[in-house]
């Protein structure tokens, strides 16, 4: 859910309202599908974030030194820490 509040700004427009203005404007986020999530650690937090990103149709990039067998069935890519970082 944080996700989807950065994405759709609401914290901006919180604000807005709390200060009487109710335009729309600048507020419509942006389409997640197609783009690059990377995730460090794949223990179970990591798997289910992993999931949920997959459901809005993100490429899905990870590291941690255990590779997980549930991971790469989901089809995430394991890459080095510094791929994450610049993908990302």
């Amino acid at each position: 859910s944080l996700v989807m509040t950065l994405n759709r700004r609401l914290h901006v427009a919180l604000n807005r309202v709390r200060a009487g203005n109710y335009q729309l404007s600048g507020l419509v986020g942006f389409d997640m599908n197609g783009k690059t999530c990377g995730i460090v650690g794949t223990g179970k937090i990591g798997q289910i974030a992993a999931g949920l990103f997959q459901g809005f149709g993100m490429r899905i990039i990870c590291y941690d030194p255990v590779r997980s067998e549930a991971m790469t069935l989901m089809g995430c890519e394991y890459v080095e820490l510094n791929e994450v970082y610049k993908q990302a």
